[in-house]
């Protein structure tokens, strides 16, 4: 689904609002949804920890966000 297909139900309650507006506000509802709800989760390749080593990079699929690693 787009996030432009959303914009038809709330211009119904929101007109006149710029487009980019709606879509950022649908984009950080979606995410604040996801998070909270952990209703979308994806599995990632293993990782080796090392103790000296603070951070790592995780691949994600693309125009996702990683929120938590469980």
């Amino acid at each position: 689904m787009n996030l432009s297909d959303f914009l038809p139900e709330i211009y119904l309650e929101a007109t006149g609002c710029p487009e980019a507006v709606v879509l950022n506000a649908v984009r950080h509802t979606l995410r604040e949804f996801c998070e909270l709800t952990k209703a979308w989760q994806g599995d990632i390749d293993a990782i080796s920890l090392i103790a000296s080593q603070p951070n790592y990079d995780i691949d994600v699929p693309p125009d996702a966000d990683l929120m938590i690693v469980l």
